[in-house]
């Protein structure tokens, strides 16, 4: 963790892991919609999706909920 976290007493959760993408593209026709490298989401924690309308968000979720198949990439739901 890097001290900037440490600094405002934020900690990485630590519940187990149920969701995570790897390597994630999602595209509609030629159009890139979303890109992941690298995504791991924990139990207990938080989340919030922020971006500007078409960053991808609704995307994300629909792939996390199998409503969309994305272009390349892994993703796995517990």
């Amino acid at each position: 963790m890097s001290a900037a976290y440490r600094d405002l007493g934020f900690r990485p959760p630590e519940g187990p892991e149920v969701a995570s993408v790897r390597d994630l593209l999602a595209a509609y026709d030629e159009d890139i919609v979303l890109r992941v490298p690298s995504l791991v989401l924990r139990g207990g924690a938080v989340y919030g999706l922020i971006g500007p309308n078409g960053a991808g968000k609704s995307t994300l979720l629909r792939t996390f909920e199998g409503m969309h198949t994305p272009t390349r990439g892994e993703e796995c739901v517990a």
